[in-house]
């Protein structure tokens, strides 16, 4: 043990020792005064709340960011970084216009000045805030017209509202989202591109407000079969006048659904048509009357149904 304690090692061992005792006396004992830069920091607005209830709101500029040159003790100094420092500044008027403001900047800590900062001010622009609603477009990756024919979407919402400053909700052409063909049979939640009339997602514009900023969606492949029309008649013929055949056409239509079913529907129905008190041939176009869960997968909007009116056969 004495040999090792008056080896090279341990006097290794003894310098390194030292060396840190003496850096921590410096640190603690002397503690001497630094500067350091503080750079990255978010700036707000204090009265933003105040200007919003008058309908208008700053067009805040992303790339506004504080830096600050802190100057103190060592020690205080390391405690201080972008996080517990605040950058603010004041709208001065609740109106609309253009607005040099300075830069207000606080420290968390009271033995921490300022030594230098930047910007000392900034440039504010108040506008009206406006919002409106948008209709969610569905956007089906890698599939053809024919295929989009035979999909369908559920979507959680239909409609997104959306927030902002005058100037951005003008350059708002449309909100949509994104799924793949292969995702049928699936549910997905999926974020909202909002695009600008240039064709430019804007949707990380900090500027924009929306109410949600994702929606569920499920993609259904339609199951379609052609289909009888069945003609629905209400009343009596005239006396002595009784009904023959009845002629639909077409006399079958293209109807689809997304439920599953192991039965299809037997026939779709028309809407009633009157025969009371007849006597020739009633000849109408009508519409169909489709059940919730089926939808038409061709372009007829009526059938036309001709009931046949003939005299009874008189005994003999």
């Amino acid at each position: 043990m004495k040999k090792f304690l008056t080896s090279d090692t341990a006097m290794k061992i003894y310098s390194v020792l030292i060396a840190m005792l003496l850096w921590g006396f410096v640190v603690i004992n002397q503690n001497p005064t630094s500067t350091k830069p503080v750079a990255g920091i978010n700036v707000f607005c204090t009265n933003i709340d105040a200007l919003e209830q008058s309908g208008l709101t700053i067009l805040q500029d992303e790339n506004l960011k504080a830096m600050v040159e802190v100057r103190g003790k060592r020690l205080s100094i390391a405690k201080v970084d972008r996080t517990n420092v605040s950058a603010s500044f004041t709208v001065p008027e609740l109106k609309e216009g253009t607005y040099e403001v300075p830069v207000d900047i606080k420290l968390p800590i009271n033995d921490v000045y300022i030594s230098d900062k930047s910007p000392y001010t900034t440039t504010v622009v108040v506008e009206k805030q406006v919002e409106s609603t948008f209709q969610i477009d569905v956007l089906i990756n890698g599939a053809s017209a024919e295929e989009k024919a035979k999909l369908r979407t559920v979507l959680s919402a239909q409609e997104v509202v959306l927030k902002g400053p005058v100037s951005v909700m003008e350059t708002v052409e449309s909100v949509s989202v994104t799924i793949n063909k292969s995702d049928v049979a699936r549910t997905m939640k999926v974020d909202l591109m909002i695009l600008n009339k240039e064709g430019e997602d804007i949707s990380e514009d900090i500027n924009l407000q929306k109410s949600f900023s994702s929606v569920n969606v499920t993609l259904l492949k339609v199951v379609s079969a052609h289909t009888p029309v069945s003609a629905v008649t209400e009343g009596t013929p005239a006396k002595g006048y009784a009904i023959g055949t009845i002629t639909i056409k077409p006399d079958s239509v293209l109807l689809g659904t997304v439920q599953n079913s192991d039965t299809w529907l037997s026939a779709i129905h028309t809407e009633p048509i009157s025969i009371e008190g007849a006597s020739e041939n009633v000849v109408q176009k009508v519409s169909l009357i489709l059940p919730a869960e089926y939808e038409l997968m061709e372009d007829v909007a009526e059938v036309e149904v001709t009931v046949e009116i003939l005299p009874e056969p008189k005994d003999e």
